[in-house]
This record gives structure tokens, C-alpha cells and sequence, in this order.
């Protein structure tokens, strides 16, 4: 079943945005489209995961951000790079299989986020 990725780009400002990428990761600030799908992947994967409440990311590991990735930038942040990982055709089935459930979850469908065994083995 197909999520409808389009509520990733719903209202985005049309003002250019860029992840700041961490100093012990090179540092600068990168459009999203100038960012490598696994790079864009694991990057609003790890936000995910940072970000929302513990019973929905996959994971429960924490990062530490500066204060700079303010609650504000973290959720332009999920947006952003949903919106261009939903334009991307290289991505992998599982990990389109878990942009679908980030979506259905912004979509307020609230449905669990089950581990599935064929797709867990390549998560990284």
C-alpha cells in the first residue's frame, strides 16, 4: 500500500532551507537536493528518531545537537528532506517502506511502527 508522500512538501516556505551538517562531519550547510539519497536518508532518519516521541522512531537513540537545531529547525528539517526524498527514485524498498510510515504518521494515521523482518536485516 502506497503512502502519499506529498505531505512532506504541503507549505513549505519558498525560501531556500539547508541542513547544517555537523563540524565532527565536515560542517557547511547543504541544499537537500545536493545531499546523496543515503546521506538525505539517514539524515531525516536520524532526526526522526531524535525528534519525535520515543514509541515512534524505530530506534531510541539520541543525538546530541547544538543549540542551534532548534525544535523549530528540527521540524523544517523533517519537512524538507521528506519532500526531497519523496522525489528521489533510488531509494531502496525499506527505506521508502519507512519514509511511507514517517508519512502516514505526519498524516495523523498514528498506525504502529512494526519491525518487519525482511526489512530490518538492511537497515543500517
Amino acid at each position: 500500500m502506497a503512502t502519499d508522500l506529498a505531505i512532506f512538501s504541503e507549505q513549505l516556505p519558498a525560501a531556500p532551507w539547508r541542513w547544517r551538517s555537523a563540524s565532527i562531519n565536515g560542517g557547511g550547510a547543504r541544499l537537500p537536493s545536493e545531499m546523496a539519497t543515503s546521506h538525505l536518508f539517514y539524515t531525516l532518519r536520524m532526526v526522526w528518531n531524535h525528534s519525535m516521541p520515543m514509541q515512534v522512531g524505530r530506534n531510541s537513540k539520541r543525538y546530541c545537537f547544538s543549540a542551534s537545531y532548534t525544535p523549530a529547525y528540527m521540524q523544517e528539517a523533517v519537512q524538507r528532506l521528506g519532500a526531497e526524498l519523496a522525489t528521489r527514485t533510488d531509494l531502496a524498498a525499506w527505506q521508502r517502506f519507512e519514509l511511507e510510515q514517517m508519512a502516514r504518521y505526519l498524516r495523523g494515521q498514528r498506525k504502529p511502527i512494526g519491525h518487519t523482518p525482511k526489512l530490518e536485516s538492511h537497515r543500517g
